[in-house]
């Protein structure tokens, strides 16, 4: 979908019911360099640590409040990345 879609800004969730979300990050990358990418997910954890070594943007905890995601979207989509609020240092 996201070769046929070209979306702005990615929101990936890294817990899939069928699947790895770090696995297809990489394959999201691998066809698109250039897109951005920002993992979601329930903890902070070491498949946090893959996602930004797959090549996110950043990350936002399911646990943040739903007025974080706007602002790290608007942050993305300008090229920048997550803001520091419960995010990674990229």
């Amino acid at each position: 979908m996201a070769a046929e879609l070209q979306p702005d800004v990615i929101l990936m969730d890294l817990e899939l019911p069928h699947g790895d979300g770090v696995a297809v990050i990489g394959q999201i990358r691998a066809a698109q360099p250039v897109a951005r990418i920002i993992a979601v997910a329930a903890c902070n954890d070491a498949t946090l640590t893959a996602a930004v070594t797959a090549g996110v943007r950043g990350y936002l905890l399911k646990s943040q409040r739903a007025a974080d995601v706007a602002p790290a979207v608007k942050a993305v989509a300008a090229g920048g990345t997550v803001p520091d609020r419960g995010s990674v240092r990229l």
